[in-house]
């Protein structure tokens, strides 16, 4: 569960009409922050205005979390980190060679197959999780299998858990 680890905020000067510029940051435990910018009137209390927000968007990280994993069928995604420990340590040396840029001169791929790996890649990087149910990740680990790149049978493994 994804939760705040601090808050904070920043008043800025107050205006010529007395407000106040206000940022709040709210750092959550995966490293993101979820930032907040207001105009405060002398009567508001950024404390009070920051606490009050930190249990709506804690509210709202558990929902969004409890509604990701109902839609999921129940499938808890992994971190990236925990997908890659499912590969050996030498998969995963075949595996970041070819990502590295091996495939781009690989004779057994085509120019599209090529241009594929490519997009895979870069939704990879964008993503901050892994669903081992999820297509495109099925593919990229049957690819590795059909590649050579992970044994024969491994792809049901690393699937499978």
């Amino acid at each position: 569960m994804t939760t705040i680890v601090s808050s904070t905020y920043i008043a800025g000067h107050p205006q010529q009409d007395g407000r106040r510029y206000i940022k709040e940051r709210h750092l959550l435990d995966d490293g993101r922050s979820v930032d907040f910018e207001y105009l405060a009137d002398e009567q508001i209390n950024p404390d009070t205005v920051m606490t009050d927000r930190a249990v709506r968007l804690s509210a709202e990280l558990l929902a969004r979390e409890a509604a990701s994993l109902e839609a999921s069928s129940g499938e808890l995604p992994l971190t990236k980190y925990q997908f890659r420990q499912r590969f050996t340590f030498p998969e995963r040396v075949a595996i970041d060679q070819f990502n590295g840029g091996s495939y781009l001169s690989s004779e057994l791929l085509t120019v599209e197959q090529k241009m594929a790996m490519t997009t895979m890649l870069e939704d990879y990087k964008a993503a901050s999780e892994v669903r081992l149910s999820d297509p495109a990740t099925i593919a990229a680990v049957q690819m590795y299998e059909g590649l050579g790149l992970i044994a024969y049978g491994r792809a049901v493994e690393v699937l499978n858990g």
